[in-house]
C-alpha cells in the first residue's frame, strides 16, 4: 500500500498543505491540496502590515491546515518553513508557536534544502533529458536555484529576492514604474551573477530553465490568457523577449488596471510586478532559452523525499549538495 503523506509549506505568501500519496516505485499522487494566504514576506520586506497581526494570521493558518489534514490519516507529516521565518528577526519565536499550532516540528530550511527539494519535484514533474535540469524557484521572500542530474542535486544557491520581500520594500509601489523595474533588474542581476558559472562547472544546459512558484504561474496565466481562459499552466515555456515584455508592462500599469487583466490571480496583482522584473533580471543573466514553468516545486518534492524516506536524510547535517549545513531541528514525525 503507498504510504500517505502530509507536507505543511510554511511560505513567504501562503501557508500550503499537500497530502499525497507516494508508491513502491517512487510516484507521486497528490489527493488534496489546502492553502491559506499569510503576509510573512511582506513584513520580512518592511512592509505595512503590523507583526502581531501577521503573526496571528500565520497562526490561524496553521490551526487551519492542522484540522484540513486530520481526515486524511497521513502515517507520515512533515512542516517546513522557507525564506520568511528563516530570515525574519522574530521567525525563530514564530517557528515554536507554529509547532505548537500544527502539533509537530517545524524544520526551517536552509537555502540550499529549499532548492533541493524544488528541484526534486521539478525532476518528477518535467520531462528532462541525461543531460540535467537547471530549477528556479521564486517565492514571496526568496529565489533558489538547483542543478540536478539523474535524480542528484549537484549544486544549490539562493537569493533575498522573493516578491512578496520586494513589493513589501518598494511600499506597495502603484504603479512600480520603469525607474523601479529597472533597478529590481539590476538588483536580481547582480545577486544572481555567479550563477552561469556554477551551471557550467556542472556542464548542465541552460537552453531550457524550470521555473516553479506563484509569480511563475501567474505570468504563463498572463502570456496565455488570449488562447487559456482557465486549467493548468504547467510546462508553458516562455521567451526571454517575452518576460521582458511581461515585466515592462506590468510596471507600467497600476494596481486597479492590473486586476483587470485577463488571466491575473487576484492574489498575485500586488506582487506580480516586482517578481516579473527578478524573473526578467534572472534569466537574462543565466542566458537561458526558454522558461518552463512548472506546478510542481518544493511541496511535491518533499512530499516525494517524505514519501520514499529520503526527507530526514536531506534535513541531516548536509543538504542534498552537501555543499553547507541546515539548520537542525527535531525528527520528522512519523
Amino acid at each position: 500500500m503507498s504510504p500517505r503523506v502530509a507536507v505543511f509549506d510554511l511560505g513567504s505568501s501562503s501557508f500550503s498543505l499537500l497530502v499525497a500519496e507516494v508508491s513502491t516505485a517512487g510516484g507521486l499522487e497528490p489527493v488534496a491540496r489546502h492553502r491559506a494566504g499569510v503576509h510573512l514576506g511582506e513584513a520580512l520586506g518592511g512592509g505595512s502590515a503590523p507583526w502581531p497581526v501577521v503573526r496571528q494570521g500565520a497562526l490561524r493558518a496553521a490551526r487551519g491546515l492542522a484540522k484540513a489534514a486530520e481526515p486524511w490519516a497521513p502515517v507520515r507529516r512533515a512542516a517546513l518553513a522557507t525564506a520568511a521565518l528563516r530570515d525574519a528577526p522574530l521567525g525563530a519565536s514564530l517557528v515554536e508557536d507554529l509547532s505548537e499550532a500544527l502539533g509537530l516540528p517545524v524544520f526551517v530550511l536552509s537555502g540550499p534544502a529549499e532548492a533541493a527539494l524544488c528541484a526534486f519535484g521539478h525532476h518528477q514533474a518535467i520531462w528532462h533529458d541525461q543531460r540535467g535540469m537547471v530549477s528556479l524557484d521564486l517565492g514571496g521572500g526568496s529565489l533558489e536555484l538547483a542543478v540536478g542530474r539523474h535524480g542528484r542535486v549537484l549544486a544549490s544557491a539562493s537569493a533575498p529576492l522573493g516578491a512578496a520581500r520586494l513589493a513589501g520594500e518598494l511600499a506597495w509601489r502603484d504603479p512600480l514604474g520603469a525607474a523601479a523595474r529597472r533597478r529590481l533588474e539590476r538588483r536580481a542581476a547582480a545577486a544572481v551573477v555567479g550563477w552561469p558559472e556554477l551551471i557550467e562547472r556542472h556542464g548542465v544546459p541552460r537552453d531550457r530553465v524550470v521555473l516553479s512558484g506563484g509569480t511563475a504561474k501567474a505570468l504563463a496565466r498572463l502570456a496565455t490568457a488570449p488562447v487559456r481562459r482557465q486549467g493548468s499552466v504547467h510546462q508553458v515555456a516562455l521567451s526571454p523577449g517575452e518576460l521582458a515584455e511581461l515585466a515592462r508592462r506590468l510596471a507600467e500599469l497600476p494596481v486597479a488596471e492590473r486586476a483587470r487583466l485577463p488571466g491575473m490571480p487576484a492574489r498575485r496583482v500586488g506582487t506580480v510586478a516586482p517578481g516579473a522584473a527578478v524573473v526578467s533580471g534572472v534569466v537574462r543573466v543565466l542566458g537561458a532559452g526558454s522558461l518552463v514553468v512548472s506546478e510542481w516545486g518544493l511541496r511535491e518534492g518533499a512530499a516525494w523525499a517524505l514519501g520514499t524516506g529520503r526527507l530526514p536524510e536531506l534535513l541531516g547535517d548536509r543538504s542534498a549538495a552537501g555543499r553547507g549545513p541546515l539548520r537542525r531541528a527535531s525528527p520528522v514525525q512519523p
